[in-house]
């Protein structure tokens, strides 16, 4: 009898175990299931370690806003084809990045691939309303409608020169004190003499111009983008007119300047064909081209070429709309679940713990945070996405070379930079597509052998004459009109 109540007993207590297993059990799948699934794709070098520090992240947003994200990274040379072919095939995603220059915004916006933001925004987005200048939201807004997150980061773009402290110094060369690029030139003179080793300025075709004018001002908003710059709108011009910017006296001024350099020997003469960083990590040059100028960049500088230099602008910082729409994020028209995506969205950008979980890893594990914010990642545990694409940059951690208030440097610096008059204006390119792929092969072809032309005036005539029975009217006749329409 003992034994059968024995038994009983045990039998008992087993199965209440075997139930409160099977209970718990349910519990974790009904809470998985109450979660809302977000997907998020961006574009970058493929992280190993993503899972584990997916891990964390999701248990904190289960937390916060009973979310569970999935972030999948397409390398830099298939992000857009992958996009493209999704926008295509209408499958659903929530998040993803877009940008001039990757999954191309206004191309894929005018097509009906995003979900409009305007009421998200305002419900679930508030804090991103409340960090971004409102000015900035008509770079992405496409037929009335914000179409885009704009990532927080910096917005303004100034072009310019590093020189090395070292041979600043030496020759007592201070740009601060400039008043004319001959100072310049009269410093690259004293390194050909007295330095026969050093190559006195580096410079590949993308950064040689419009930086070497005087006129600090008279720069241009490059309407169809950087790789495109024959047509644009002055900085100063108010009244928005379009110009072809081949026949200025700036860009026949800035081209002189690079003839110079070429005949006096203070460039290479194959510097059209050469790589920028890996010229300046291998060869002594007294100074080189800076495409982007910005808070902390002799910092980065000295981590990047482990150089001392001084950096300075040619030019007014100036925001435009393609400095604005360079980091973005979209919500895919087909999301299931909008409220949610922007409620995640406006997580990481006002969330620091989280923005840097993402960008950075587990402190720890990927690296470690030392007393005075900087970061040290931890190179048997490599992970790192890039910061720019998780909505506002200024949560970041520091990292070496940075200064210390860089992000307030950032910010001041936008607060003061030249706001494009056409600041905001999205061109739609449709109607004159086949003139612009034509004039920018010609532009890509012309813009380096302009250098060598035995006789520049014949060329630069050459050049327009070429651009023009291609179509370049055409492009600014149709460019003026959607302005003249958009600026009413």
């Amino acid at each position: 009898m003992r034994t059968k109540q024995t038994l009983l007993v045990l039998f008992l207590t087993v199965f209440s175990f075997v139930s409160l297993m099977a209970s718990g059990q349910k519990d974790e799948e009904n809470m998985s299931d109450e979660l809302v699934q977000i997907s998020w794709h961006q574009i970058g070098n493929p992280q190993e370690l993503l899972p584990e520090v997916m891990v964390e992240v999701n248990k904190y947003l289960a937390e916060k806003i009973g979310a569970e994200l999935d972030i999948t990274v397409h390398g830099w040379g298939d992000y857009t084809t992958k996009m493209q072919t999704m926008h295509a095939a209408g499958e659903p995603f929530d998040l993803a990045f877009t940008a001039p220059w990757a999954n191309p915004f206004v191309p894929t916006a005018s097509k009906g691939a995003y979900y409009p933001l305007d009421d998200l925004l305002k419900e679930y987005g508030k804090d991103i309303l409340a960090k971004l200048p409102a000015d900035y939201w008509k770079a992405s807004t496409i037929d009335g409608k914000i179409n885009a997150i704009i990532n927080l980061q910096i917005m303004s773009n100034q072009r310019g020169v590093a020189v090395l402290k070292t041979y600043a110094d030496k020759y007592n060369f201070d740009p601060a004190k400039m008043t004319s690029n001959q100072e310049l030139f009269d410093f690259f003179e004293k390194i050909k003499k007295n330095e026969p080793d050093v190559i006195p300025y580096f410079s590949n075709k993308e950064g040689i111009y419009p930086d070497l004018t005087d006129e600090k001002s008279k720069y241009w908003d490059a309407i169809l983008g950087e790789n495109a710059e024959y047509i644009g709108v002055r900085m100063n011009d108010k009244s928005r007119t379009v110009i072809n910017t081949i026949i200025t006296d700036e860009y026949k001024q800035n081209i002189k300047s690079v003839r110079d350099m070429l005949d006096t020997g203070y460039i290479p003469s194959d510097f059209a064909t050469l790589n920028l960083d890996e010229e300046v990590k291998g060869k002594d040059y007294a100074a080189f081209v800076m495409t982007r100028i910005k808070p902390g960049v002799e910092g980065e500088n000295r981590v990047r070429y482990g150089k001392d230099t001084i950096v300075f602008g040619f030019h007014k910082p100036y925001v435009s709309t393609d400095s604005v729409q360079s980091t973005m994020t979209a919500i895919g028209i087909n999301s299931k679940h909008p409220e949610k995506a922007m409620e995640l969205y406006n997580l990481v950008y006002s969330d620091p713990y989280l923005y840097n979980l993402l960008v950075f890893g587990i402190e720890g594990v990927h690296y470690t945070l030392g007393a005075d914010g900087y970061v040290t990642q931890n190179s048997e545990k490599a992970y790192g996405l890039p910061a720019w694409q998780f909505g506002n940059q200024f949560n970041a951690y520091l990292m070496p070379g940075q200064d210390v208030d860089v992000w307030d440097q950032t910010i001041a610096l936008d607060k003061a930079a030249e706001l494009s008059p056409i600041l905001g204006f999205v061109f739609d390119p449709t109607p004159v597509r086949n003139e612009i792929a034509a004039c920018s092969a010609i532009f890509e072809e012309y813009k380096s052998t302009v250098f060598y032309a035995d006789d520049l005036d014949k060329m630069l005539d050459e050049f327009n004459t070429t651009l023009v029975n291609s179509g370049v009217d055409k492009i600014i006749a149709e460019t003026q009109k959607q302005i003249d329409a958009w600026a009413k």
